[in-house]
């Protein structure tokens, strides 16, 4: 099976893609769908309506994330690799994501910018005025519980 490759520019610090990609909370808030996470290795999440079901099982923050994902209609788990690195005052994200069955590669290679990657940055663009510092995280600043109302 291949390697689906993606990298994606983000306007945020790594600290606040990385927590945006580990809260349910937020995740609920930018995909307007159903989550849940426990965010540490071993640690189960769904996402999508539980469409997607999951287990973290690396969990470095803010730097890389890896994770196995499974469609509903999946027989076996995929791994993802998310890595994120500082540049020019956003995230870079590299994301590999191996072991998609066959039939759903071309499906979910044309799907990680438009509907997860492009979601998040779009909705941290429309709802942070300013750069947030790398060292400070949203829960003390209640940045997006602010503008949920």
């Amino acid at each position: 099976m291949p390697t689906i490759h993606v990298e994606y520019w983000i306007a945020a610090s790594p600290t606040v893609v990385y927590e945006m990609l580990t809260s349910a909370e937020y995740i609920q808030v930018w995909t307007q769908q159903r989550a849940t996470m426990n965010p540490h290795p071993g640690g189960t999440f769904t996402m999508f309506d539980d469409e997607v079901l999951g287990t973290n099982v690396e969990l470095v923050a803010p730097l890389r994330l890896v994770q196995h994902w499974r469609f509903a209609s999946w027989q076996q788990d995929s791994l993802v690799t998310f890595m994120l690195y500082a540049e020019k005052g956003g995230t870079r994200v590299l994301l590999d994501h191996e072991g998609v069955p066959g039939h759903d590669v071309d499906m979910i290679e044309g799907s990680w910018i438009p509907s997860y990657l492009g979601i998040l940055s779009a909705y941290l663009e429309a709802n942070l005025q300013t750069q947030l510092p790398t060292e400070t995280g949203l829960h003390e600043l209640g940045v997006f519980h602010k503008r949920r109302k």
